[in-house]
């Protein structure tokens, strides 16, 4: 009778032991997968921050290079053609335009080109077409579904049709003074 009753008081003892040990390694293991969700988190801010960082970094070394190109005299047809080559290659674009406007006349001339033709685009006033458009708002505009015979890009070997375009314009002052066609 005594054997029996220490056999079940050590029965009841080992099985609450496994009962606390249980909840003990459940709690740690609860723990640990809070740890390991704050973790991820913490990582996916930081890669975010990361991203936001290389991007300004990006956008400041394009503005340093367009500032370079601007010191020192010169024409300003020289001037704008190098600035839309250089944004043009910075931002991976095929070709670029860039119209300024001519107080005078109220109309945007094209002023500056990359890979583009001279002579197509003339005397473009404030509201019409696109580039107008995108001056009077003072809204940049990026359109998907450009028509089929917009604009072709020439090679040596063919050419290549535009799918979208992006125009940026260009305030000073609250007055557009350009638009930059990309």
């Amino acid at each position: 009778l005594k054997a029996v009753a220490i056999i079940v008081l050590s029965s009841i003892l080992v099985f609450a032991l496994i009962i606390l040990m249980t909840r003990y390694v459940g709690k740690t293991y609860n723990q640990q997968k809070k740890t390991e969700r704050q973790l991820l988190r913490s990582n996916r801010r930081l890669e975010t921050i990361s991203d936001g960082n290389q991007y300004h970094n990006w956008l400041l070394m394009g503005v340093e290079e367009i500032n370079g190109l601007m010191r020192g005299v010169q024409e300003i047809q020289r001037l704008a053609d190098n600035i839309t080559a250089k944004i043009s290659h910075f931002t991976n674009a095929a070709t670029g335009c860039l119209f300024i406007v001519d107080e005078q006349k109220k109309q945007f001339h094209l002023s500056g080109t990359y890979a583009f033709q001279k002579g197509r685009a003339q005397g473009l006033k404030f509201g019409e077409g696109w580039i107008g458009q995108v001056a009077a708002e003072q809204e940049p505009g990026f359109f998907n579904d450009v028509p089929d015979n917009y604009l072709s890009i020439h090679t040596g070997l063919g050419h290549v049709k535009i799918t979208h375009l992006y125009l940026y314009p260009i305030i000073f002052e609250n007055n557009t003074i350009a638009v930059l066609e990309l």
